[in-house]
């Protein structure tokens, strides 16, 4: 119960990159009418992120566990 009220009433910590906690963060609006409306616009996001240079530097992406990736081929 404690996990669902988390969900529906706080916000996440936020990350280091803000262009991507800002697309992160829309993603998981508690309002459906500003979160994106489907995969595609977020799709585009992530390419218009990715394209303005994102990179993470070999010692930053070391921090990232394997449990931590939920990505599925579509």
């Amino acid at each position: 119960i404690d996990v669902i009220y988390k969900i529906m009433h706080t916000e996440p910590a936020p990350l280091a990159h803000a262009e991507l906690q800002n697309l992160v963060a829309k993603c998981l609006k508690k309002s459906p009418a500003e979160r994106f409306q489907n995969i595609r616009e977020v799709s585009r996001a992530l390419d218009k992120f990715v394209q303005n240079g994102f990179a993470v530097s070999p010692e930053k992406a070391k921090t990232i566990l394997p449990e931590q990736i939920s990505i599925k081929e579509v």
